[in-house]
């Protein structure tokens, strides 16, 4: 179990593979945040044990109390732009891509019933594979050591119709077009 530092980091440029451009994950920031049940929910990036991850907070709105927090890591890959909402009946849902030298950004998941242990999560689950490399249209291909954005969309929703649902809007190349 490693516990989360307490702050958010300015996580290190994170590889795609060995001849791939580098993504650089979005900064040590505060990703996004819900309010639910009398409580604030909150994801940021961070270093998880010595790679790219998150930290996420549970904070009782009357108290300002911390409930409950945790991490999001992966000792094999980096797992970058996580975000996060909680339904009506106090589940967790957290989405993410996950990035390695083995594995094209992929979209993984996770999350906790109200009912599970606190501080804890579900293992991660692959929800989308990736199939390529992510190159931005229009990017220099010739210069090498430039970390390419990625991730203007990263969010979790929960089905309005069916609110045991949660749904996730990641970037991922699935084709080569």
């Amino acid at each position: 179990h490693t516990e989360p530092t307490t702050q958010a980091i300015q996580p290190p440029v994170v590889q795609q593979g060995l001849l791939s451009p580098a993504i650089r994950p979005g900064g040590g920031r505060l990703v996004n945040a819900v309010v639910s049940r009398g409580s604030v929910w909150a994801i940021a990036a961070t270093e998880v044990n010595n790679r790219t991850g998150s930290f996420w907070v549970e904070i009782d709105l009357k108290t300002l109390k911390l409930v409950q927090r945790g991490t999001v890591g992966d000792p094999n890959a980096d797992v970058v732009f996580a975000s996060l909402n909680v339904n009506k009946d106090g589940a967790l849902g957290i989405a993410m891509n996950r990035i390695s030298a083995t594995e094209y950004p992929s979209v993984y998941v996770t999350g906790r019933l109200a009912s599970d242990p606190p501080n804890t999560l579900r293992p991660l689950v692959r929800a989308v594979e990736g199939r390529h490399v992510f190159v931005p249209y229009g990017w220099d291909l010739s210069q090498r050591g430039i970390g390419t954005g990625y991730m203007d969309y990263s969010t979790v929703v929960v089905d309005p119709a069916h609110t045991r649902l949660f749904w996730t809007y990641q970037e991922v190349a699935t084709n080569d077009c």
